[in-house]
């Protein structure tokens, strides 16, 4: 544009930065202007979202950029994204030329902030030959921003958790931990582009590593007085410690019990994660639970893969666990994925019809879920291990995580039952990763004697008992755990 005589023209703005945390560095006010006669004045003059301020005069007499350094004038970014300019023009002095302006902008430079964390730990001395070893970690007060841990595997980074949580997060190492040296790292979730800054509460960092040990009793200081004694009064005490070797041993509790280790029962819109081998008890443990739920008048669903509805009614009856009542009252429900399976018609009011399509699942999964209608219900799938065979194992993964957040955003709970040696190492850690409760079973077998045995791997954000407990399968009682107490 020309300017002719005395003129002034604006305002003109200049497009949004759209930057609001970045640090701004210096700005320059660059012009495309110039006057025919030396003795014209051209000024700029710029608005800062307060004030037009001093004029900027441009004395060039041909085509060309013109600079002015404006940094002092803005120290925000909404006062950058308010500039405009207007320009004053007067040829008087010099007759009839003219002035020109083609073009305005501003270059800004500008640093942009990434808040970025990346803390490693490291033990130098670690226990690292024992079968059960886990990394916890004691979380305080948590940033809305997740807070990753991985594990130095020897060659490359693994994550161990996400996200950690307020509370204990507890995680087996068992395969990360193969030498005294031991190395894990936190870092932000957000790694680039991270403009706000953060923190967490970590307040203790462990290696719990620990193997199963009998109880042993030592004897010796009371031989001294034993051997003394007459044969008569030896033989008195004899019959005294086969009495009381009798009453010593474990003591049968009920399933109440579970309450207690799991530090009060599994918290409401928990995922939870039941790994054991064959005959470990999985199966009842589920049905043990969908009967202590139903007893509380929480509504349960179940998904059976391996076996149909009927067995697991039949099965619950046994234990005098009746379903019927509550079906009844429309607050127990089986979804039938077995019939279809095994080619056969299902008797069931609901059934998938193709149960490995994994959209059809949960499609079936939340419309029962609407039959219900209430929140806080415990879903049981029951198991997985058809599943795994059949489909792509990260799939699998994927719709456990999906259903498992889904049951989450409605406070409900959801049951998984997997197999040990059913799911690749990399996906078990997955696993382990996004659920917030592991229960894992054990089922050994010599010389014709049966033993099983539960521990609590994982309760995310609870103290909880992590040790090895047996339990026995009981006739019309279900699952009884076995204290090792010892009465005098």
């Amino acid at each position: 544009m020309g300017l002719d005589r005395t003129e002034s023209i604006g305002d003109f703005g200049f497009q949004n930065s759209s930057k609001s945390l970045e640090t701004i560095n210096s700005v320059i006010l660059r012009v495309y202007a110039w006057k025919e006669d030396s003795q014209d004045r051209l000024w700029v003059y710029l608005w800062d979202n307060s004030s037009w301020g001093n004029a900027y005069n441009v004395t060039r007499t041909s085509a060309g950029w013109t600079e002015f350094d404006v940094t002092a004038r803005f120290d925000t970014w909404a006062e950058i994204d308010s500039a405009k300019i207007y320009l004053n023009g007067d040829t008087t002095p010099a007759g009839n030329y003219r002035l020109f302006a083609d073009c305005a902008m501003l270059r800004i430079n500008y640093t942009t902030i990434n808040y970025d964390l990346d803390l490693e730990v490291q033990w130098t001395n670690a226990t690292y030959d024992m079968p059960h070893e886990e990394l916890c970690i004691f979380g305080g007060t948590m940033a809305s921003e997740n807070l990753e841990v991985e594990v130095w595997n020897g060659s490359a980074w693994q994550n161990l958790f996400s996200g950690l949580s307020s509370g204990w997060n507890n995680v087996s190492v068992t395969d990360y931990l193969v030498s005294p040296v031991f190395t894990i790292r936190f870092q932000g979730g957000t790694k680039t582009g991270d403009a706000l800054q953060d923190s967490w509460q970590i307040d203790s960092t462990l290696l719990h590593t620990w193997a199963e040990e009998g109880v042993h009793y030592d004897v010796s200081p009371i031989l001294q007085y034993v051997l003394p004694i007459i044969l008569g009064f030896l033989s008195f005490l004899f019959v005294g410690i086969v009495w009381k070797k009798r009453r010593t041993g474990p003591t049968p509790l009920d399933f109440d019990y579970f309450n207690e280790i799991t530090a009060g029962g599994i918290p409401d819109g928990y995922s939870v994660m039941i790994i054991g081998g064959e005959s470990s008890g999985k199966s009842i443990l589920c049905q043990q639970l969908v009967h202590t739920y139903l007893s509380k008048e929480k509504p349960c669903i179940y998904v059976t893969y391996d076996c149909f509805p009927d067995e697991v009614r039949k099965n619950m009856k046994s234990f005098n666990w009746e379903t019927s009542p509550h079906e009844q009252k429309g607050i127990f429900k089986f979804i039938d994925c077995y019939s279809p399976a095994a080619d056969v018609t299902s008797e069931e009011e609901n059934f998938v019809e193709f149960p490995f399509s994994l959209s059809d699942l949960g499609i079936a999964m939340s419309e029962v879920m609407d039959q219900v209608k209430h929140k806080s219900t415990k879903i049981f799938l029951d198991s997985t291990a058809p599943i795994f065979t059949r489909l792509e194992p990260s799939t699998v993964v994927e719709f456990l995580q999906d259903r498992s957040a889904k049951a989450k955003g409605n406070n409900s709970n959801f049951f998984y039952t997997v197999g040990k040696g059913t799911i690749p190492p990399a996906l078990i850690r997955r696993l382990n990763e996004i659920v917030d409760c592991i229960i894992e079973l054990d089922f050994e077998e010599e010389n014709g004697t049966t033993s099983r045995k539960m521990r609590i791997r994982k309760l995310r954000g609870r103290r909880y008992t992590n040790t090895w407990m047996s339990f026995d399968i009981k006739s019309g009682k279900g699952m009884v755990f076995l204290s090792p107490t010892i009465h005098k």
